[in-house]
């Protein structure tokens, strides 16, 4: 399999997000990108599937440490980065956030970001606002040179109840991730607190029947080649 070497950022806006796409982030740390991921929160306002009662800043620290042994599970070596605002407020911080990722881009200089689009995939307003933020940092840094959203055209998430469908035109980029099928169940069992037995019984069942992973190109900056080398030729460079 061919090395790409590529830096690569991702911004989510709660740990376990980064399962929507594992898929692709484990075929992408296979090729030996350098893959740095954000957690605008660290999801202190989720629930606790496990029983204990967790809540607030005890729940974030076991979330955060869920949110590495995922990343882990998918070859993502690199320790993520949390901004540790609150969860479900973040439009409330939107402009601290847009900053905040205006920093990071200039620093890392990645060439290319994956965010949420404005439909945050589930209808969320943390996944909107935190896609809206990339967007605007993106845009004003002109650090990459590709930007993609994450899509759906049909519900990724099991569990989700409120997912916001598109249509098959929006999406420009499928993701053939048939042969990271083990990496994406183990990256969504590693969060215990968020997903109870069944979801993870179902989440497998899904990844054996869904195999690509769906993005839209939001913003192209001369880069066909580089997406062609990242991602459309993945899935034939056995």
């Amino acid at each position: 399999m061919a090395e790409l070497g590529e830096k690569i950022l991702v911004v989510l806006a709660h740990p376990d997000d980064e399962t929507i796409i594992s898929g692709t982030l484990a075929m992408l740390a296979a090729r030996d990108c350098d893959i740095k991921v954000i957690y605008v929160t660290s999801g202190d306002d989720g629930p606790d599937e496990t029983g204990r009662g967790l809540h607030g800043e005890p729940l974030a620290d076991v979330r955060e440490q869920e949110a590495q042994s995922a990343l882990e599970a998918i070859g993502i070596r690199q320790r993520p980065l949390f901004l540790r605002y609150p969860d479900g407020h973040v439009p409330d911080h939107a402009e601290d956030i847009m900053y905040a990722l205006c920093d990071l881009l200039r620093e890392d200089e990645p060439v290319v970001v994956i965010s949420f689009g404005p439909d945050g995939i589930t209808g969320d307003w943390d996944h909107a606002m935190t896609g809206l933020a990339t967007d605007f940092a993106f845009d004003r840094t002109e650090s990459g040179k590709l930007l993609l959203h994450m899509a759906h055209t049909k519900s990724l998430i099991p569990i989700a109840e409120a997912g916001v469908d598109i249509s098959e035109d929006a999406v420009d980029l499928r993701v053939d991730v048939t042969g990271y099928t083990d990496e994406r169940v183990r990256a969504f069992n590693a969060h215990y607190t968020q997903f109870p037995k069944q979801a993870r019984v179902a989440y497998k069942l899904l990844v054996h029947a869904r195999r690509t992973e769906e993005f839209i190109v939001s913003r192209n900056r001369n880069a066909d080649e580089l997406l062609h080398r990242c991602f459309e030729t993945a899935a034939h460079d056995e």
